[in-house]
């Protein structure tokens, strides 16, 4: 019989919109990996102004579940809100090519 984390809570938010970066993938225990996560989204936000203010939050979310989910098909999302009334932002692609040669 598997043994459910206590620790995870579900929570209903209020609507966001986000900047993000989806990972797919193993991620546990990877430092490494976070870091150069959120230092490629923060690289392509700040020359934006999107960083900070009183409502900025940073988000980590984990869309899959790692007991079911085989561990190449895990998705994560590093992430933080957006004020809702800025334009639409261009796709930002550049990280997914460097995945490969720096992981």
């Amino acid at each position: 019989m598997m043994k459910l984390n206590k620790g995870v809570e579900v929570k209903n938010l209020p609507d966001m919109t986000v900047a993000y970066i989806r990972h797919t993938g193993s991620y546990k225990g990877n430092e490494k990996l976070f870091k150069i996560l959120w230092n490629e989204l923060l690289k392509w936000a700040e020359p934006r102004n999107l960083v900070g203010g009183k409502d900025f939050k940073a988000l980590v979310v984990y869309h899959d579940d790692p007991f079911i989910t085989h561990e190449d098909k895990l998705r994560m999302s590093v992430c933080f809100t957006v004020p809702s009334d800025k334009p639409c932002f261009e796709m930002y692609t550049d990280i997914f090519k460097k995945w490969g040669s720096i992981l």
